[in-house]
């Protein structure tokens, strides 16, 4: 591969655990919903989707592309979950949204946060060849039984600018050590 492809599975990062615990993950590009993907459409694909996370019950689900109706019909749906995350173009709920479901059932988050992958992390920014904002969502939880804790980050890369993806992973990399 020649260039950095994180996404969420490789941004997962287990750390302060002291036991093996196993951790169930899963990482889905819901894409955006867009009118002119047919037969592929959103409001044809929804049920689908929310039934494909709910069929493998993972600990963590992170999620690229979700609009905020989106993440609105997946909070409803999806039970025994919650989310973290903003939509990255408000620090809201505009833009795309690079969020995190968890199970309520063996999780709580401690600790959540966003930041945009650009030279200015903390507030809305687009970063070096970027063609849109990017961000990257990441949490902090506790297992309910064990107390262990987890961390968590989810990210989608730009699928344009090259030097943008190196530098997304560079500064990833950077709050992860932190």
């Amino acid at each position: 591969m020649k260039y950095l492809c994180f996404t969420f599975l490789g941004c997962l990062c287990l750390l302060q655990m002291q036991a093996q615990t196993t951790i169930k993950a899963m990482s889905f590009n819901i894409r955006l919903d867009a009118a002119s993907d047919g037969e592929n459409r959103w409001e044809l694909r929804k049920n689908r989707v929310s039934g494909l996370m709910q069929y493998h019950e993972p600990d963590f689900i992170g999620t690229q592309e979700v609009l905020h109706h989106q993440l609105m019909y997946l909070d409803s749906s999806l039970s025994n979950y919650s989310y973290i995350g903003v939509g990255r173009d408000d620090g809201k709920t505009q833009g795309e949204y690079s969020c995190i479901f968890y199970n309520t059932d063996k999780y709580i988050p401690v600790n959540q946060s966003t930041f945009w992958l650009a030279p200015k992390s903390d507030s809305v920014s687009m970063g070096w060849d970027a063609v849109c904002n990017r961000v990257c969502t990441y949490g902090l939880f506790k297992n309910k039984k064990t107390k262990q804790l987890v961390w968590v980050f989810n990210t989608h890369f730009d699928h344009v600018g090259k030097t943008a993806r190196i530098e997304s992973a560079k500064l990833i990399l950077q709050k992860i050590k932190v």
